[in-house]
């Protein structure tokens, strides 16, 4: 039997005075009562109720252990409140992952909004490009960029994530400029592990889709060294949209074959499927839908 049960058993059944109206208090038959109790005293190995026809007493033992079932009863009822507490308000610790470049180019600036909006809550952001479970290293809500196969995580879908071929005007001038996708393949070509760019790039005209294979001289698993060694004139990089936005304008980096477009990443938020999600985590997913749903306009990162 549940231990905490039969002590609440116990504590009614000396409160009230009679199994009977310790079995109406706990909506229990008066024979469950007594079985609670002689679980209880196997368990203790003694007696902690003296029974006569007329009324019922304590043991020594009965009385210590009343005690003691008080103070258990009360703390398990303030852990009760407080979770209560803690589900209702928004505060406390959030623990959050998502990819380098997503993170630092689309969420850090949000969630500056977001602490400064919520004063009681803390957040502990984790970027890496790895997959993350959420689960198992304890992340209440983590966001990915593309394909989803987490049937244990609500997905919301946020704004896709869209990407460019760029490179430098110095890597341009030496090399020339490639007017269709297949002149990649006499080009020096940066890669960037989170792209597949080991294998292929997909790119798109219109209804057209287009698969190039590319031999990366340059591999890097990280997205600022990527756009770096662009910026530096090493060859062609394929890139956030939104990583190499400055680098454009500023002249920098010119865009490739801007008429072939590679197709956008979908992004998604994921939480756990948990119908009792404390306030911090419905706080932190209203704020993120409401700055970057993917209904409003269309609007791709």
């Amino acid at each position: 039997m549940d231990r905490l049960t039969s002590m609440r058993t116990f504590v009614n059944a000396v409160d009230l005075g009679s199994f009977r109206r310790a079995a109406e208090a706990g909506r229990i038959s008066a024979t469950m009562v007594a079985k609670h109790i002689a679980d209880l005293e196997q368990h203790l190995g003694g007696q902690l109720l003296i029974k006569t026809t007329r009324r019922q007493g304590l043991t020594l033992l009965g009385e210590a252990f009343y005690e003691r079932c008080l103070r258990i009863i009360d703390e398990v009822a303030q852990a009760d409140a407080l979770a209560e507490h803690m589900l209702q308000q928004p505060k406390g610790m959030l623990r959050v992952t998502a990819p380098p470049t997503f993170g630092n180019l689309v969420l850090s600036p949000l969630i500056v909004d977001f602490l400064q909006r919520y004063r009681d809550i803390s957040i502990d952001l984790v970027l890496t490009d790895r997959k993350v479970d959420l689960i198992e290293e304890g992340f209440e809500i983590g966001f990915r960029i593309g394909s989803i196969d987490d049937d244990a995580l609500v997905a919301r879908r946020l704004p896709p994530y869209r990407l460019k071929l760029a490179a430098s005007p110095i890597y341009v001038a030496a090399a020339g400029i490639p007017l269709v996708p297949e002149d990649l393949a006499a080009h020096e070509i940066i890669g960037f592990r989170q792209w597949e760019a080991r294998r292929f790039w997909r790119l798109q005209r219109g209804g057209e889709a287009i698969e190039i294979a590319v031999q990366p001289r340059l591999l890097v698993n990280d997205a600022e060294a990527a756009r770096r060694a662009a910026v530096g004139g090493f060859g062609i990089v394929l890139h956030s949209a939104q990583m190499l936005a400055d680098d454009l304008d500023a002249g920098r980096l010119v865009e490739v074959l801007p008429e072939f477009t590679p197709p956008s990443q979908s992004v998604h938020m994921l939480y756990l499927s948990d119908r009792r999600r404390p306030e911090k985590v419905l706080s932190f997913i209203r704020f993120v839908l409401a700055r970057l749903a993917a209904g409003a306009g269309g609007r791709q990162i």
